[in-house]
């Protein structure tokens, strides 16, 4: 989109995007000149000229313009080999303590750009710790890796080149994008099967061979099958042909009868997390507190790792006084939530059998949508069955995530 110059419709994704770079340059910048004595690249001129004229072993901010490539990596490391050749490496920060298949994929990409300039791949590149630990990890660039960068450049080039863009498919992404609320409308606009979120792509692309390429014409499929000697197994699958039904009648239809087991007591518990640092930050929770029906809203913020130990302690003794109430979330983070936590910071044996059974008897309401509910919405999402029910945020797009 930005290459042809598409004006986005949020553009505050771009802004945020673009300060998180310039601040990962900079924090870069200033770890690696503390820990390797790195200088940073002269602008305007490639990083083997500045290497030419500098004993830095390691420069950083290397700006690299080719016909297909422009970018600018975190980093480049020269070694000398056996016969005094220069060899040249990339250098990544890590954000985080585990490195992901992406931040590989990134770190090869800043490899090819290497290759472009010097006519060597490099075969490792080196993530530096953002901490003050003097580390950093070895990533050999395998086969594999590079297989995959290559794939996605390639695939990016073959995007730019098309006239017009590339036909919209919506994804999980979608959410993080600058042009979600456009992309959003032409996907409406077409009646696209990538509107409903629980279609998988090998899905779609299998109602696309036989002639299926909206959610309308999905509608006209739908047919339930009962299986007599295992009847049960019809609430195990979600039928995407239903729910394209349900969006064309604009009408909720039910299979079977949903049991939502919860109790006089419950809790309706939302937790927020940061799933690559594995550290919940906010527990969120309302209950009924009276005779009258009125809900006490309650939360615990931290704002970092060590005080997550805290909010978890808060939280249950707000639980024990409580009771043993039951309870009710959306989806499997909060359950998943209650093990992690009672494993990772209960003490004592009564606090652990406490979670342990809160958490056996919790009531998921998105498993009880999944088998047996299907909305007029493209997505069993908490802010789509919530916006049907009457429901609004007071910001639209606002998202749990750090």
């Amino acid at each position: 989109m930005q290459s042809v110059g598409t004006i986005a419709t949020e553009p505050e994704f771009a802004e945020y995007q673009t300060r998180i770079a310039n601040d990962l340059a900079q924090k870069f910048h200033l770890i690696a000149a503390k820990k390797f004595a790195a200088v940073m690249c002269p602008p305007g001129i490639s990083f083997v000229n500045a290497f030419r004229y500098s004993n830095a072993l390691i420069l950083v901010n290397c700006a690299i313009r080719t016909q297909s490539i422009r970018t600018v990596i975190h980093g480049v490391e020269r070694i000398a080999d056996n016969n005094r050749t220069e060899q040249y490496f990339p250098l990544r920060l890590a954000l985080e303590q585990k490195i992901t298949k992406i931040d590989k994929i990134l770190l090869a990409f800043d490899a090819i750009a290497i290759e472009s300039q010097t006519g060597r791949i490099p075969t490792f590149g080196r993530f530096i710790a953002k901490d003050d630990k003097d580390k950093s990890q070895k990533v050999q660039l395998t086969d594999s890796i590079m297989d995959s960068a290559r794939s996605a450049l390639n695939e990016l080039l073959a995007f730019e080149s098309k006239q017009p863009p590339p036909e919209i498919i919506l994804n999980r992404h979608c959410s993080e994008c600058e042009f979600q609320t456009r992309c959003r409308k032409l996907a409406e606009k077409c009646d696209d099967l990538s509107l409903i979120s629980t279609m998988s792509a090998k899905e779609r692309l299998k109602l696309n061979d036989t002639g299926i390429f909206t959610v309308t014409q999905l509608s006209y499929t739908f047919h339930l099958r009962r299986n007599r000697k295992n009847p049960d197994s019809i609430y195990r699958k979600r039928y995407n042909a239903l729910t394209a039904l349900a969006i064309r009648e604009n009408k909720t239809h039910v299979i079977g009868r949903p049991n939502l087991e919860i109790g006089k007591k419950s809790i309706f518990l939302d937790v927020e997390g940061y799933p690559a640092k594995d550290f919940y930050y906010l527990i969120g929770f309302c209950y009924e507190d009276g005779d009258d029906g009125s809900l006490t809203y309650q939360y615990y913020w931290a704002d970092d790792p060590s005080q997550e130990c805290t909010i978890w302690e808060n939280f249950v003794a707000t639980l024990k006084n409580i009771g043993s109430p039951t309870m009710v979330h959306y989806g499997a983070y909060e359950k998943e939530f209650l093990k992690k936590m009672n494993k990772r910071h209960s003490v004592s044996e009564e606090t652990k059998q406490f979670i342990d059974d809160l958490a056996n008897n919790s009531c998921n309401v998105l498993s009880t949508i999944y088998s047996h509910i299907y909305f007029p919405v493209y997505s069993n999402g908490l802010k789509a069955v919530g916006g049907y029910c009457g429901y609004t945020w007071t910001v639209p797009n606002a998202s749990g995530g750090p």
